[in-house]
């Protein structure tokens, strides 16, 4: 079982009282401050997907489990929004759609979480705000198009097959690999994505389109060529699976029924300080409620943001070249502003909602359309470096600035106004980003350090899977670390 712990600031009865506050006295309350590290245990760091999909898999396995999660509630960077939001609406401000990766699929099923293929109304007109002009279209009138234009043998292609002419196909490459050795591979991480498409002969069109669609970083000339080429097959093997579908009641049902089947394992508000290892296992030091705790285990499973990493106390210290790799993790700017309206006053005038600007807030889209309500939301979705802007912004000036920019774009909206919510996950203590992009040189030379285990310690999350910011990519992560903890408690039961 886990080891509890007292720290030495806290006597005896403060440790059992803690104890008992969290659930952990059937772990058996110590006094050493070494506690031994029993067989089949392990401490997960972080509620979030793949933190709780860590735990789910080795308490299956007859671990003795707890996870350690500094937020109020698990699920991490998948978060769906009901309050302040009226008629039962509610909003997903992280991971959303549900690819068709079998082993995602098998998940979803094991836990009895419901799935649904979105079918969106079609409305008779369309709103596009491009130079400060509001325009509306009907439906099948031709938008005008200002990207640049795709050659002619590009513009014969459908989308996968221009994916397949610059990038190559699953049968060349498999994307969950692409930071192993290799020359070729390495080379192509040297270079910027930019770089790598003007090599293979690329239009400015098509280099527009890739880092408008498909290129996290928002910028060609920063992101790695290899992870711009492992982005596009990812794509790829995802168009294969079919459509993406939906959560049935909200993202957030996934990491509360996982949650739920982990029962009193979960220790929410528990927020991690210190690791200290030793021959056998581990000893995780936390705070919460302002009290300090211990836990034991042989095994650690670090299931945070890569982004917190350098900022846990450790002892023995991650080798220099791991750290510098965790402390130079790239994470994209997210911000979201969602508007709640008494009706969908743009319904009424036969638009969607939805509608592509090139003001500040960027695109913004009726987050409402698939749930049935009188009342409405619409949200701002900011990119690149307005975001990242944004984010800096005190909540009432960001919130003055978007609904201003959104007014514009569905006149109406100040009148309509109920109430305003954002997230900026810059801003989120303990996330400090929304998903990892990566930059010259990252996916061969940093990302494989970044899975490196380091003594009693596996490493879980977006930042080392091979589909950052996709539930698939955290369910991969999270199997991977577990496989390692089995494969450790093998050997150390020998």
């Amino acid at each position: 079982m886990c080891t509890l712990s007292p720290t030495p600031t806290l006597s005896r009865r403060e440790v059992l009282a803690a104890a008992s506050a969290v659930g952990l006295l059937g772990c058996g309350a110590r006094s050493s401050l070494k506690p031994t590290a029993p067989a089949r245990s392990a401490v997960v760091l972080g509620a979030g997907l793949a933190g709780l999909v860590a735990a789910f898999e080795l308490m299956k396995r007859g671990f003795d489990v707890h996870v350690l999660e500094a937020n109020a509630q698990p699920g991490g960077r998948i978060r769906t929004i009901r309050a302040p939001f009226p008629d039962g609406l509610y909003v997903e401000a992280g991971a959303t759609h549900v690819v068709g990766d079998p082993d995602l699929l098998a998940l979803f099923s094991e836990l009895n979480v419901g799935l649904f293929e979105p079918a969106r109304r079609r409305w008779p007109k369309q709103v596009l705000f491009k130079r400060g002009q509001r325009s509306v279209f009907s439906a099948g009138e031709a938008i005008p198009e200002e990207d640049l234009p795709l050659r002619e043998d590009e513009a014969s292609l459908d989308f996968n097959g221009m994916l397949e002419k610059y990038f190559g196909t699953l049968k060349d490459h498999d994307p969950r690999k692409l930071d192993g050795a290799g020359s070729e591979y390495s080379r192509l991480d040297g270079l910027t994505a930019e770089q790598l498409l003007m090599e293979r002969g690329a239009s400015e069109g098509f280099r527009q389109l890739a880092e408008t669609s498909f290129c996290p970083s928002g910028s060609l000339k920063t992101m790695s060529g290899l992870a711009l080429m492992r982005e596009a097959l990812n794509i790829q093997l995802e168009i294969g699976w079919g459509s993406a579908r939906r959560v049935v009641g909200g993202s957030d049902t996934l990491p509360r029924a996982l949650a739920q089947r982990l029962g009193d394992r979960v220790i929410l508000g528990a927020l991690a300080r210190r690791i200290e290892q030793g021959a056998q296992g581990a000893t995780v030091t936390f705070t919460r409620k302002g009290e300090m705790h211990q836990l034991s285990a042989r095994h650690i499973v670090c299931a945070l943001p890569g982004t917190l990493v350098p900022r846990l106390e450790m002892a023995p210290v991650l080798p220099a070249a791991q750290l510098q790799a965790f402390s130079l993790i790239n994470t994209v700017s997210v911000v979201q502003v969602y508007a709640a309206t008494k009706t969908r006053y743009w319904n009424a005038r036969g638009e969607s909602g939805n509608a592509d600007t090139d003001l500040p807030v960027g695109r913004i889209k009726d987050e409402s359309a698939l749930q049935e309500a009188t009342a409405g939301i619409l949200g701002a979705h900011p990119s690149g470096a307005e975001s990242r802007r944004l984010s800096s912004l005190a909540d009432g000036v960001l919130h003055r600035e978007v609904i201003d920019a959104m007014e514009r774009v569905h006149p109406g909206l100040q009148d309509q106004l109920l109430s305003v919510h954002s997230v900026c996950w810059d801003n989120e203590p303990n996330i400090r980003g929304a998903f990892t992009w990566l930059g010259v040189g990252q996916l061969t030379q940093q990302q494989p350090l970044l899975r490196r285990p380091h003594g009693a310690m596996v490493f879980a999350g977006d930042y080392n899977s091979h589909r950052p910011g996709f539930m698939h990519g955290a369910l991969a992560s999270a199997r991977r670390a577990v496989a390692e903890v089995v494969s450790r408690e093998a050997m150390l039961a020998t």
